[in-house]
């Protein structure tokens, strides 16, 4: 154990670009920095942070960054009135120091900043950490994804596929590739059929409604997000929304190369990339809801994910999980995910039922006291897909 020779300092929300900017030329960061500038210039723009709130715990063994806890400022909505949370992001001990007590020192500084805490998205070890540090499980988060290497379960789809690659136009043989190289050419055409056929099937009227993709979602979204949020919950209005695509902490590599940065968190992507949509009744003339999607690549496959949604109208929800599935289609995705909200619009398509997979987020917390809003909601709270630091990964 080295416990007694860990120092922990604490960065507040308005220090934090200057000290990433400065850390990245320091020795104790040279092995591991524990933000990133991009990070820190979001996290500095957080519409829910205040400039004195403690944003970053770094732990130093003498002149070395051995750990971090990052802290996220936001918002938690109970009886109507907003309250402050402050989320975990980017928790990380260096991995020659794991099990020596830094991740113990991190935790006992968290539970002297009088702060609710919660935590979602973590690694198993990590949860461990925030158990024995005395969190608590605040509640698990259910979500789905559609899993198109279950698409051998589509038989005939799947059987369609492989019969194209028998023979070539002209009626002729084909030589038989390598197993590994037609297995992978028929998973990509039985994507093709899938989605040609599912997007035959699963298209809305089309004179109901107009959509445009755009940079930023129209204020007037904020409506929509109060009719169909359900507190206790946690708060994320449009403020928060139109920051988070604005100031994305993963980059796309085709666009901008990587930051020179020893920061474990610090993504780029071979593909990243927003898709904030705006819903419109014919004409424009009345403004109806938004939908925003994360498309991203990973080990090479393709990902779809639906951050946020909300409509004036419960039924236009259906809208939600149809453009989910025409950009799916567009990328060519592997796997698309998606609330449980949105659940029975795609349960109703056969084609979709066997490629539908249950996914579950453990959410821990430290309250601030017994009595605070956090622990007094503790097991009936809302929880959604964007809370924490997801939406910006």
């Amino acid at each position: 154990m080295i416990t007694g020779s860990i120092k922990i300092e604490k960065i507040r929300l308005q220090e934090i670009y200057k000290f990433a900017c400065n850390a990245l030329h320091q020795p104790p960061y040279q092995a591991a920095a524990p933000i990133s500038l991009r990070r820190a210039l979001s996290q500095s723009n957080n519409p829910y942070g205040r400039p004195d709130d403690v944003a970053l715990l770094v732990a130093l063994n003498g002149d070395q960054c051995v750990g971090y806890q990052g802290i996220l400022p936001g918002l938690f909505c109970q009886n109507g009135k907003l309250r402050k949370v402050h989320w975990s992001t980017a928790f990380f001990v260096s991995a020659d120091y794991r099990g020596k007590g830094v991740a113990s020192h991190l935790l006992k500084e968290i539970k002297k900043l009088n702060i609710d805490f919660p935590v979602t998205r973590m690694t198993e070890s990590a949860r461990q950490a925030y158990l024995k540090a005395g969190f608590k499980e605040l509640g698990r988060l259910t979500y789905y994804q559609l899993r198109m290497e279950k698409i051998r379960k589509l038989g005939p789809i799947y059987h369609e596929a492989e019969a194209s690659f028998n023979k070539d136009k002209n009626g002729s043989k084909i030589r038989p590739a390598t197993p590994d190289a037609r297995e992978t050419a028929v998973y990509e055409r039985s994507k093709e059929i899938f989605y040609e056929q599912i997007m035959a099937e699963f298209v809305p009227s089309q004179d109901a409604f107009v959509y445009k993709q755009v940079d930023q979602i129209d204020v007037q979204a904020q409506n929509a997000i109060q009719l169909q949020s359900r507190p206790p919950r946690f708060y994320r209005g449009i403020e928060a929304i139109n920051w988070m695509l604005k100031y994305r902490w993963i980059i796309s590599a085709e666009k901008e190369k990587t930051e020179a940065e020893p920061y474990y968190f610090s993504l780029v992507s071979d593909l990243f990339e927003y898709v904030a949509l705006e819903f419109y009744s014919a004409g424009k003339k009345v403004f109806k809801g938004f939908m925003v999607l994360s498309v991203s690549s990973k080990k090479g496959r393709i990902w779809i994910k639906i951050l946020d949604f909300a409509f004036k109208e419960a039924a236009d929800c259906s809208l939600a999980a149809c453009l989910a599935l025409k950009y799916a289609k567009r990328f060519s995705a592997d796997r698309l995910e998606f609330p449980a909200d949105l659940l029975g619009y795609f349960e109703k398509n056969p084609l979709l039922q066997p490629l539908i997979k249950k996914q579950q987020r453990l959410y821990v917390y430290y309250p601030k006291t017994p009595e605070s809003a956090l622990e007094q909601c503790a097991g009936g709270i809302e929880l959604d897909y964007c809370d924490a630091d997801t939406a910006f990964t």
